[in-house]
C-alpha cells in the first residue's frame, strides 16, 4: 500500500485526523448528524414525498417509457410516479468555504466543520486542490453570517433556475435575504443576474474571486428539490410575475448556433414548421424579460432537447411542450418538469446518427408526423 492510501485507511479508520494525514482524505458527515451532534440546528423543511405525474400526451402506457438513466438520477419511466427530496436547513458553526477554479472556469466547492469533516451538501466535493488550501491554513475572508445556496454548476442555465434559485428562495422564506451568499459574479450570465433583479435582489452579496478560503461564524445551508412542486409554482410567480404577454405563438427553439445536439435536418423542417405558424427562437439571444415574454405567449413549444428547455418554468399552464430525444441519451428532466408545472407534454424520438456520441449528436425530426402529434389529445 502506498503511502497515500495507507494516510487515507487510517484516517478512514479514525487512527488519525485528516490534518495529520495532510487532509487526503475527510470523513464526511450529514447536515442533520452533524447538527444532533454540536450546538447546530436542524429544520426539515418539507418531507420527502411521492407526487403523481401523467404521462406525455402521445404515450397511453408506461411500459413505453424508456426504463434507462444512463448518466441521469431518473428514468422517463420513474416520472409518473415522482420522487421529491425533503427540503431542510441547518445552521452550523464555524464552517470554512473552500473554492478552487478548474482550467475551464467553473468554481468548486467544499465546506468543511471545525473538526475537519466534510459536510454533506449537494453541489459540493472535496478535490485535492481543497487540500492544498487547508494545509495552508489561511483565511481570506471572515463572516459573521451566510446562507449558502450555491454548487458547482453556476454557469449552466438549467442547474441556476432549477438549484440556486429554489434555495435562494426558501432561504430568503426563512428570513435570511440579506445572509444568501452567491456565487462569484464574474460567472454569471446578464440573464442569470437579471434573474437575481427580478427576485428583488439589487445588491447582492457574491464570493470574491480572491476568496478561496472563507471562514463563517454561523453558515445556514438550505436545501431544497428544484423538481418540487410548491418550489417550482413560487419561481414561476415570483419570475413570471404580471409579464406581458404577446399573441398567441407557436415556438420552435433553435439550436443552430450551438455547437452539438442540433436538429441536422433543419433546412428541410423549418419550412414545414414556418407554415404552420411557428416562430423561430433563439433564446441565448434574448435578454430574461424577452425570454419571459415569448414562452409566456406561447401556445406550443417544439424542439431538440437542450438547455433551451429550462424556459418551461416560463410558460402557463396548458401550453403543450414537443421534445426532441436522443434514445440513447433520455434524459426526463423537462418531461417531469412540465408535468409538474401543468403542461402538456409530447415525447419525440429524433432519428441519430449513432456512430456519433450519445448526448451530443445532431438528431433529424420526421416532420411529416408533426400534423398527427399537433391533434393529439390526453388520453384517458
Amino acid at each position: 500500500m502506498n503511502p497515500q492510501k495507507l494516510a487515507t485507511w487510517l484516517v478512514k479508520q479514525r487512527l488519525i485526523s485528516p490534518r495529520v494525514a495532510g487532509y487526503c482524505h475527510l470523513p464526511t458527515v450529514s447536515a442533520e448528524e452533524y447538527c444532533s451532534h454540536s450546538a447546530g440546528n436542524f429544520q426539515l423543511q418539507s418531507p420527502e414525498k411521492t407526487v403523481a405525474c401523467p404521462l406525455p400526451l402521445n404515450i397511453s402506457d408506461r411500459d413505453r417509457l424508456n426504463r434507462n438513466c444512463g448518466r441521469y438520477e431518473r428514468s422517463f419511466f420513474d416520472v409518473p410516479e415522482f420522487q421529491v427530496s425533503a427540503s431542510y436547513s441547518a445552521n452550523v458553526r464555524d464552517c470554512r468555504i473552500l473554492r478552487t477554479r478548474d482550467q475551464w472556469g467553473d468554481d468548486f466547492y467544499a465546506i468543511v466543520t471545525p473538526d475537519d469533516r466534510l459536510l454533506q451538501c449537494s453541489g459540493t466535493q472535496f478535490r485535492p486542490e481543497h487540500a492544498e488550501l487547508l494545509r495552508r491554513g489561511t483565511v481570506t475572508r471572515k463572516l459573521d453570517q451566510a446562507a449558502w445556496v450555491t454548487t458547482h454548476s453556476t454557469r449552466n442555465h438549467y442547474m441556476w433556475l432549477y438549484t440556486h434559485l429554489p434555495r435562494v428562495l426558501l432561504a430568503e422564506s426563512l428570513g435570511l435575504k440579506d445572509q444568501i451568499l452567491f456565487p462569484s459574479k464574474d460567472l454569471l450570465s446578464k440573464v442569470k443576474l437579471s434573474t437575481l433583479d427580478l427576485l428583488g435582489y439589487s445588491t447582492p452579496q457574491f464570493v470574491g474571486q480572491a476568496d478561496d478560503v472563507l471562514h463563517v461564524a454561523e453558515l445556514t445551508l438550505v436545501e431544497v428539490d428544484g423538481f418540487d412542486p410548491s418550489a417550482l409554482n413560487t419561481m414561476r410567480d415570483r419570475l413570471v410575475g404580471k409579464a406581458e404577454r404577446g399573441p398567441r405563438t407557436r415556438l420552435y427553439i433553435s439550436r443552430e448556433k450551438c455547437h452539438y445536439r442540433k436538429m441536422q435536418n433543419e433546412a428541410e423542417v423549418w419550412p414545414e414548421l414556418a407554415k404552420l405558424g411557428f416562430q423561430k427562437v433563439f433564446l441565448e439571444d434574448l435578454t430574461l424579460e424577452d425570454q419571459i415574454r415569448k414562452l409566456q405567449s406561447a401556445d406550443l413549444v417544439l424542439g431538440v432537447h437542450g438547455a433551451g428547455f429550462a424556459n418551461v418554468l416560463f410558460c402557463r399552464p396548458g401550453t403543450r411542450i414537443i421534445e426532441i430525444q436522443d434514445p440513447e441519451d433520455p434524459n426526463p428532466h423537462f418531461y417531469a418538469l412540465s408535468a409538474l408545472l401543468g403542461l402538456d407534454y409530447l415525447l419525440i424520438v429524433g432519428d441519430v446518427d449513432r456512430s456519433a456520441e450519445a448526448h451530443f449528436r445532431n438528431l433529424r425530426f420526421r416532420v411529416h408526423e408533426l400534423p398527427n402529434l399537433l391533434n393529439q389529445g390526453r388520453h384517458q
